[in-house]
């Protein structure tokens, strides 16, 4: 870990203005070091992704759904683990997707937000392609849309998307009258075409 902690602060010192990472738990432990270390120009921006969904699905095989709860809630302050208890609650009762939505990207997303160097922002906060592909497959725009304002409302950052398939999130987007401008996507863009559905032809006339 602490040669990762040297690499960033060796390409902020060379003018890089970010750090993209997933929630895993190793990129906490990295972030809670440079804050530390106090290496990091002013303003360097933050762009988490999440789900973390590879290490929710090891930690539900190891310990069962309890256990994976469990384990995410002791990486939050007593109170914020007591007020994320009693939203999850709520919105399980009332049977509501959104709700729980919120409240499990408040419940990951947080402890990021606690550690991160006093000098940095968050700058957007993109939904894993597990999730983002899976809604634009099942064209369920109600949940990308309240991700979005959830994320421009609670955190002041830009919702970023990461997708394999740029035609199809544009297209879904545009049919819904949700806005492109001011949101972040990370999509592959290669010259071989490597990743980028339907083709590198549709995928460059989206851009």
């Amino acid at each position: 870990m602490a040669s990762i902690v040297k690499i960033i602060e060796a390409a902020a010192e060379a003018g890089a203005s970010g750090y993209t990472f997933s929630t895993h738990p190793i990129n906490l432990q990295i972030l809670a070091e440079l804050k530390h270390s106090g290496m990091l120009k002013d303003d360097f921006e933050l762009d988490p992704v999440l789900p973390y969904a590879q290490g929710y699905v090891r930690l539900a095989n190891e310990k069962g759904m309890s256990g994976l709860v469990n384990e995410t809630l002791s990486k939050l302050p007593v109170l914020d683990r007591a007020k994320t208890v009693i939203e999850t609650g709520f919105s399980a009762l009332r049977l509501d997707p959104i709700g729980l939505m919120k409240s499990y990207l408040d419940l990951e997303l947080q402890p990021y937000v606690n550690v991160k160097p006093e000098n940095s922002t968050i700058r957007s906060v993109l939904l894993h392609e597990v999730v983002t592909d899976l809604c634009l497959g099942l064209r369920n725009v109600r949940m990308l849309g309240a991700f979005a304002q959830h994320i421009r409302e609670k955190y002041h950052a830009s919702p970023g998307f990461v997708t394999y398939n740029l035609v199809r999130f544009v297209e879904v987007f545009r049919q819904a009258g949700l806005a492109l401008k001011d949101i972040t996507i990370m999509t592959p863009f290669n010259s071989i075409g490597y990743q980028m559905s339907q083709s590198r032809q549709s995928s460059l006339s989206k851009r």
